[in-house]
């Protein structure tokens, strides 16, 4: 059974970006932030939110040392908005990189 993903809106992803700059974490804001309702091996509900960067950005400009909190902090407000029950998969991407990887 799909479920209706959780919404985080641009205005939602800028907040924790602002976030985490008055906490002096600075981080890239993100080109895009994408919620949808799927299912895990076993077939039981997840969420899956997908985290992009512009694909001008070299990958070696945001290692996951510098983007880790703002995975967390996104991750967490899909968690929440989904009412804690659904476990939220997490994937970061450059656009234009297709599932395995590679440019498309």
């Amino acid at each position: 059974m799909l479920l209706n993903p959780p919404k985080l809106s641009a205005a939602d992803v800028r907040s924790v970006v602002r976030e985490l700059a008055r906490a002096r974490i600075e981080v890239p804001e993100p080109s895009r932030v994408e919620v949808s309702a799927g299912e895990d091996f076993e077939g039981d509900p997840v969420f899956r939110l997908v985290v992009y960067f512009a694909s001008s950005v070299p990958p070696e400009t945001i290692p996951w040392k510098k983007i880790s909190p703002l995975i967390a902090k996104l991750h967490q407000l899909a968690f929440e908005r989904g009412g804690f029950e659904v476990p939220v998969l997490t994937e970061v991407r450059r656009l234009g990189e297709s599932l395995s990887g590679a440019s498309s």
